[in-house]
């Protein structure tokens, strides 16, 4: 009868060890979740702030190429008129 005693209080031991380390197991599964949401949630709003980046890099890109555009025409002429210029200094 004592040997069934000490086989039950053995198995009692076991069933609360394993119910303890099975909690702990849990408690780090829950843990790691949460890290993964939270770097789940960082990413995203790095992207987001990366695609904001590349937007705005591409309108000052596309305010840029206006501007030489803009200046290019501006110059155009007077650039022609030097290549006339200096031309007809040669032909002399």
């Amino acid at each position: 009868m004592s040997e069934k005693i000490e086989d039950l209080r053995i198995a009692e031991m076991t069933v609360a060890h394993l119910k303890k380390a099975n909690e702990e197991q849990e408690n780090h599964v829950e843990s790691l979740m949460k890290k993964l949401q939270d770097s789940q949630e960082i990413e995203g709003k790095m992207e987001e702030n990366y695609r904001q980046e590349l937007k705005s890099q591409r309108k000052v890109a596309e305010l840029y190429r206006g501007k030489v555009y803009n200046n290019y025409s501006a110059v155009s002429p007077y650039i022609h008129c030097f290549i006339r210029f200096i031309v007809i200094i040669l032909l002399w």
